[in-house]
């Protein structure tokens, strides 16, 4: 009798069972994105009133993001898209001051200083784009 087929069932099990597991913690995993950007305002970035907040990517995460900046009363709060319509709701929960980069020309670490007379204390990134974590880093002072 060959092991062959053990081995292959034994294969076919474990692949199984951690695709079942996998899609367990990807079901957390999404379910649970919209405590990502509290916590980073609350628990890592520890934000207070003297802050000021900058936001790129306003998706599901930086928009709440936005809202616990604005209910941790920081001080000015800008938010970073291309996209207009998240633009205006950004505004709408509690930015005091949105960029547009749908603009290819526009330089958005001269566009934040211009807004914040300098650069902010704090910025999240909600996009996942290194490039715009390079930029963030170098347009954001030191607390």
């Amino acid at each position: 009798m060959s092991l062959l087929p053990r081995h292959a069932l034994r294969a076919q099990l474990i692949k199984h069972y951690l695709n079942s597991k996998f899609h367990l913690f990807r079901q957390y995993l999404f379910r649970d994105f919209r405590y990502v950007g509290p916590a980073t305002v609350i628990k890592l970035c520890k934000a207070t009133s003297s802050d000021t907040v900058v936001v790129t990517g306003l998706g599901a995460v930086g928009l709440a993001a936005i809202m616990t900046a604005k209910i941790t009363d920081c001080k000015s709060i800008v938010g970073i898209d291309r996209v207009e319509s998240r633009l205006k709701l950004a505004i709408e929960l509690g930015a005091t001051s949105v960029v547009n980069t749908s603009d290819v020309d526009i330089n958005v670490g001269e566009e934040v200083k211009k807004l914040l007379n300098g650069g902010p204390s704090i910025a999240i990134d909600a996009t996942g784009r290194l490039a715009l974590i390079k930029q963030a880093y170098h347009f954001t002072g030191r607390r």
